[in-house]
């Protein structure tokens, strides 16, 4: 649930944003942002990005704030394991590229953010020794971005989407969410 209180890094008040995250605990802040693409009039896409762990070692997401362009539905950042049966191939394949999802869109994977506004933000819950909760990203792991968008205008739409992510210092989470 939300505790409607004002994110600290802009956006709409989204999940867990009475976490108080202090810049003494972050780590690295990262933005990944979906290359362009276009949706037709009055058409329907699933995309997908496959992006490498951008922190290059074992990380504790700890803040997420993604944003969507008008059209968008909703979307999911997706932590991919890649010795998960089935999927590395699949997704190892497009690492760094847009393409529409392998699944069709309708996929499941561990996620640590899912939106369907066009500004959310989630900061992880404060635990009860008052050190921020986080969720682990695994160094081998890569991150996928899930995009769905509705075009329901009579012109194409080029829609665009990012997320930027924090990460705690080492030692900062000794809660996993």
């Amino acid at each position: 649930s939300s505790s409607g209180a004002a994110p600290h890094d802009g956006g709409t008040a989204g999940l867990f944003t009475d976490a108080d995250i202090t810049d003494a605990e972050v780590a690295q802040t990262v933005t990944l942002t979906a290359d362009p693409f276009t949706v037709a009039a009055g058409a329907e896409v699933f995309m997908c990005q496959v992006f490498a762990n951008p922190f290059g070692a074992n990380a504790d997401l700890i803040s997420m704030h993604g944003t969507m362009s008008v059209g968008s539905h909703h979307f999911f950042l997706f932590n991919m394991d890649p010795n998960a049966t089935g999927l590395s191939l699949v997704y190892a394949a497009n690492i760094g590229k847009l393409a529409p999802c392998p699944g069709g869109g309708l996929e499941f994977h561990p996620f640590p953010f899912l939106s369907q506004q066009p500004d959310w933000t989630v900061n992880y819950p404060t635990a009860s020794d008052g050190s921020p909760m986080g969720y682990p990203l695994v160094a081998a792991n890569s991150l996928m971005v899930n995009i769905h968008y509705l075009n329901t205008t009579s012109a194409a739409i080029s829609p665009s989407v990012s997320i930027t992510i924090k990460t705690a210092k080492p030692g900062v989470v000794k809660t996993h969410v």
